[in-house]
């Protein structure tokens, strides 16, 4: 019995699927757009080489601390937010780096902790939460003098209001969740960096550990970037009226916000940022008073 042969032909894709993969084809090309336009957009912001979206603030974070080796040390802030507390004492010493917390308003206590095996400075200014200021500029040029990097959480100020990198920071955090997406609907993190080399460490360490922010999301914090001027700035002047009705309280000890002139730091913070912000706390002397506010 003979076999019969059939001739086989390839057949183009039917337009019922041609369709559909032009559609995806057309969302991923958006998608990264989204996600490249939004990283351009936040190192324009923050005068640095490059930027990173990250799920969260935290997790931008963490991708900094991967940055160090076993038996390395950071120096860090006492007064600084709590997720970044319990990730310096809870979290990082168990990958064998070694974390310095120290008062980083007193210059002399910060050269005294940097040493040969510091890889990096971890800052805030103002703190959260008692608002203290810390000397960028000069610190900055104290941990480059010993080779260290210096990273700054630049949060409660914006991009509408101070520009580390311009003060000598290698690293700007920012949790976007708060003033640069500002609609409470999304959580993410930023972080601009300096100079080419330390960028692809951390493109490397987002992409290992798949700590990128989604497209959707970036289309979010893009939304919210439109209005973080005129936001920042309104909440801005609601805080400096808290402040001085809080500073004339008779129950109110004291009242720690940059924005009043008998703030100490007060001269140190407008020569590294354009305002005082919306952030303060104060003292009222009573645990059980403090409590019931």
């Amino acid at each position: 019995m003979g076999l019969s042969a059939r001739r086989c032909t390839r057949r183009p894709p039917s337009s019922s699927l041609q369709q559909p993969l032009m559609e995806l084809m057309i969302i991923l090309e958006v998608a990264t757009l989204l996600v490249m336009f939004s990283r351009g957009l936040m190192a324009k912001l923050e005068k640095a080489d490059q930027a990173f979206c990250f799920t969260s603030g935290m997790a931008s974070l963490a991708a900094v601390t991967h940055l160090l080796q076993a038996g390395q040390e950071i120096v860090a802030g006492e007064d600084i937010y709590g997720g970044s507390d319990r990730l310096l004492s809870q979290v990082v010493p168990r990958n064998g780096i070694v974390v310095k917390r120290v008062d980083t308003t007193k210059i002399n206590d910060v050269t005294a902790a940097i040493g040969p095996l510091t890889r990096l400075v971890w800052l805030e200014s103002p703190t959260n939460p008692r608002q203290q200021i810390t000397d960028i500029k000069k610190i900055s040029e104290i941990a480059h003098s010993h080779g260290a990097l210096v990273l700054v959480d630049n949060s409660i100020m914006s991009p509408v209001l101070s520009w580390p990198i311009e003060l000598g920071a290698d690293i700007v955090m920012h949790s976007a969740t708060k003033f640069i997406a500002g609609h409470s609907d999304l959580m993410a993190g930023i972080l601009a960096v300096k100079g080419e080399s330390l960028a692809k460490e951390i493109a490397f360490l987002q992409n290992a550990e798949g700590s990128g922010l989604a497209p959707f999301d970036c289309w979010l914090c893009l939304r919210g970037i439109k209005t973080m001027a005129l936001r920042v700035e309104k909440q801005q002047d609601n805080a400096q009226k808290i402040a001085e009705f809080l500073a004339s309280h008779p129950r109110v000890k004291q009242v720690n916000y940059a924005g009043l002139p008998d703030h100490p730091g007060r001269s140190l913070h407008y020569s590294q940022a354009k305002g005082a912000g919306s952030v303060l706390s104060f003292q009222t002397g009573s645990l059980s008073l403090s409590k019931h506010v």
